[in-house]
């Protein structure tokens, strides 16, 4: 119609699949052998621009697919609590625990990791002075590792097919839980499950929240982590250990599959935002009931940033060479300087960030690093958080501003 904005949306469903060349329908219930082995796999789609596959908005029943009660019935009993959408979940390929999950998996010195490359990607964690490296090309394998750093419970996470790596204090009601992997996706992300116990509950990974079982609505507390690269990580924590590749698993951990941009997995709970192309890395920021986008590439030129969120303001310190962002409250403060020297404005003295403080040597000023903080791919943080605010350099898009171009970003 003439002078009307019209918007085209495709819609294409893509399942996903683990190792296996041929995945099964729906109403299939075939065993998976025990000793198959997993790791989730993109499904390339050919062109650009790709949407996210989005299901038809059809009236039915809330509840599990039949696939979902075959394969998993100890999580879904009758009137089991939820607080997502049931019909919602999908099967990602694997069985329960077909992803293996580590617990207290061997360490080494960063000095004899010589199975990786200054390149590869890690998530670092640093606790009580303790600092250690969970690299992508093990974490692809096996998304879970429960841990002990610094003499604390911690537990990593990451989900490669949202690009989420997310640390987590396991404590609950004063008992450290120990996690697995479900098999089971909501909007694109692992499912974690609690184990020792008879009624388990699922675990949304990109909340840190139970959201199907007797715990939903418990929360984990974020733990702050750095997604870095190895020869940076290293760098900065000469002392760091590294998960070692004996793992008690047979996994090709040479195998360092990184998820390319233009792939499309899943179906999402919300409708597509086009503020920002679907698979744009961006640093997702949580405060109280406030969250908040930043574009990793926008970051990595500005290098540091001052904003504030939920009227905190705060100050973004990135690398420009990696998705490295660290947050930390600034108070009345204001930095400039870039990632190797940061320098506060008006003063001009040098600050020092670690994983825990940005501090100044010469008063014993610190500033307090923001936890709750990670890097996602943007259809997963919005799926999410469908009313986040994204960062522009002159202002911030809202959710109910939304100009299309034609690729699906933002409108100068």
């Amino acid at each position: 119609m003439k002078g009307c904005f019209m918007v085209l949306c495709i819609f294409a469903v893509i399942v996903v699949v683990g190792c296996a060349d041929n995945p099964t329908s729906e109403t299939e219930t075939d065993e998976v052998p025990s000793d198959a082995t997993f790791m989730r796999t993109p499904t390339q789609v050919t062109g650009e621009p790709q949407q996210i596959a989005m299901a038809p908005q059809q009236a039915v029943e809330e509840k599990p697919s039949q696939r979902l009660l075959s394969f998993f019935p100890e999580f879904f009993p009758d009137n089991v609590e939820h607080s997502i959408p049931l019909d919602k979940i999908f099967h990602g390929g694997p069985p329960k625990d077909g992803i293996p999950a580590l617990t207290n998996p061997k360490a080494i010195p960063a000095q004899v990791a010589d199975y990786l490359q200054d390149t590869d990607l890690v998530l670092g964690i640093t606790v009580n002075g303790e600092s250690r490296a969970y690299p992508w090309r093990i974490l692809n394998w096996h998304e879970i590792v429960n841990d002990t750093l610094g003499g604390k419970p911690v537990l990593v996470t990451l989900c490669p097919l949202c690009g989420t790596g997310i640390a987590f204090d396991p404590v609950v009601d004063g008992e450290v839980v120990e996690f697995g992997v479900s098999g089971m996706l909501y909007n694109s992300d692992l499912l974690m499950y609690d184990r020792g116990t008879d009624t388990p509950s699922l675990w949304a990974q990109a909340l840190g929240e139970a959201v199907v079982g007797p715990r939903t609505g418990t929360q984990l507390d974020l733990l702050p982590i750095t997604q870095a690269l190895w020869g940076e990580w290293r760098a900065a924590h000469p002392d760091t250990t590294v998960l070692s590749t004996a793992t008690g698993f047979d996994r090709n951990y040479s195998r360092n599959i990184i998820y390319p941009d233009g792939f499309i997995v899943g179906q999402l709970s919300v409708d597509i935002d086009p503020r920002l192309p679907n698979t744009a890395k961006v640093l997702g920021v949580r405060l109280d009931d406030a969250k908040k986008a930043y574009v990793i590439e926008d970051l990595r030129e500005k290098q540091v940033l001052n904003d504030t969120v939920a009227g905190v303001p705060i100050v973004l310190i990135a690398s420009p060479i990696s998705d490295s962002v660290r947050v930390y409250e600034r108070k009345n403060r204001q930095f400039g300087g870039g990632f190797e020297k940061v320098v506060e404005i008006g003063t001009n003295d040098v600050w020092e960030f670690s994983e825990e403080f940005l501090s100044n040597p010469e008063t014993g000023d610190s500033l307090q690093r923001i936890p709750d903080v990670f890097v996602s791919f943007w259809f997963a943080w919005f799926a999410f958080h469908p009313d986040t605010l994204v960062y522009e350099e002159t202002f911030t898009v809202s959710p109910e501003v939304r100009l299309f171009t034609t690729w699906g970003e933002i409108k100068r």
